[in-house]
């Protein structure tokens, strides 16, 4: 939902029915981190920038963009998997432990697919 200044790691790569998605960037040049892919056949979908180590093999991805921006079709289907109406969603309801948010982002990113190269899901 928000930056991931670290490195990110995903060996043997992603798979048709999985989703890489983020609200922000991914690694960081200027603190030498990165995002290290070997496949993708899934959905990676960044708004921000992705700082990739190497190269990956993307040639049977469904969907593979970054640094979307905001206030497009693409950023706001990824906006809805994060928010519940308006609110950020945590992984918690209010610090109770009980999980919920984290029931919510995942049964949004269970909607998200593509049609014709555009990210479709919790909103349409």
């Amino acid at each position: 939902n928000g930056n991931d200044n670290g490195n990110l790691t995903i060996n043997g790569g992603v798979d048709a029915s999985s989703a890489i998605v983020g609200r922000g960037i991914i690694g960081s040049a200027s603190l030498g981190t990165h995002f290290h892919l070997d496949n993708l056949s899934g959905i990676l979908a960044v708004e921000g920038v992705v700082n990739v180590s190497g190269s990956y093999n993307a040639g049977g991805a469904v969907f593979n963009k970054t640094n979307l921006g905001t206030g497009n079709t693409n950023a706001n289907a990824i906006d809805a998997i994060f928010t519940d109406g308006s609110h950020a969603l945590g992984f918690d309801s209010a610090g109770t432990l009980d999980l919920k948010g984290l029931g919510l982002i995942t049964t949004d990113l269970a909607s998200l697919h593509v049609v014709s190269g555009v990210l479709l899901g919790p909103i349409q």
